[in-house]
């Protein structure tokens, strides 16, 4: 994943460079490889047959199983969506840069290059600090990057503070990506584990699409800084219920 999309990114500045902006070329070009996966999977991927009736957990899922989840897995549930509702879509990233300082539309994938691989360089050494101290703790200092994060871009004076904020972006997604994770196993019984993790990407998704929906209306009418800086104030948020 992380070889693909940084590669996926410098092609598609190539791309864009090249064929003076050509949109439609770039998006052309880009799904060719899903296009490829697809054959792949369906001309060689075979599933090994297996008799489900043997393997059927006898647990069936219930609704009041969600009660059992217990009161830890909520207020971790509270704090996911605040904190996704100020995690909009990083195409905004790139849209602040190129519409607000004269960033050529070329560059644009650049930005997930940079988060994408300083997400993934964080994660391991993160996931290895987590299992020696309080992982509370490890998830409020990625709850302290994210605001900063934002405020660096919202407050942005040049490029360099976009860019900075770029790193910083990418590096509270490593840390608050494997704590949610662990978290949540943490808290919840193991065999409500499907559960718990199914709940949280609904509330998730769903508290990141009204975040996008969100951050364009407030960048249409006051501007794209006051988004981030909004994101930013979600995300202090998210520190003081932490810390409560």
């Amino acid at each position: 994943g992380l070889i693909g999309s940084t590669i996926g990114g410098l092609l598609g500045i190539l791309v864009m460079r090249q064929s003076d902006n050509n949109f439609k070329l770039l998006f052309l070009l880009a799904s060719i490889p899903a296009v490829l996966a697809l054959c792949v999977l369906i001309l060689f991927v075979k599933e090994k047959v297996t008799n489900y009736k043997n393997n059927i957990n006898k647990r069936k899922i219930q609704f009041s199983s969600i009660k059992e989840l217990g009161k830890k897995f909520w207020l971790l549930m509270t704090l996911v969506i605040f904190f996704m509702l100020g995690k909009f879509s990083e195409v905004f990233i790139c849209l602040h840069a190129c519409d607000n300082f004269g960033l050529n539309v070329s560059w644009g994938t650049i930005f997930p290059v940079i988060y994408s691989l300083v997400s993934a360089l964080v994660a391991y050494p993160i996931g290895r600090i987590s299992d020696k101290i309080d992982r509370k703790n490890v998830l409020l200092f990625g709850f302290i990057i994210f605001t900063l994060s934002h405020l660096s871009i919202g407050l942005a004076p040049n490029l360099y503070f976009i860019f900075l904020g770029t790193i910083l972006w990418g590096t509270h997604e490593g840390i608050t990506d494997s704590m949610f994770a662990s978290l949540i196993s943490d808290y919840i019984p193991k065999e409500l584990r499907g559960t718990g993790f199914g709940l949280y990407s609904l509330l998730s998704s769903v508290s990141m699409i009204f975040a996008s929906i969100i951050a364009g209306y407030i960048s249409d009418k006051f501007g794209m800084h006051v988004a981030f800086i909004s994101g930013a104030v979600l995300g202090t948020i998210t520190i003081v219920i932490l810390l409560e």
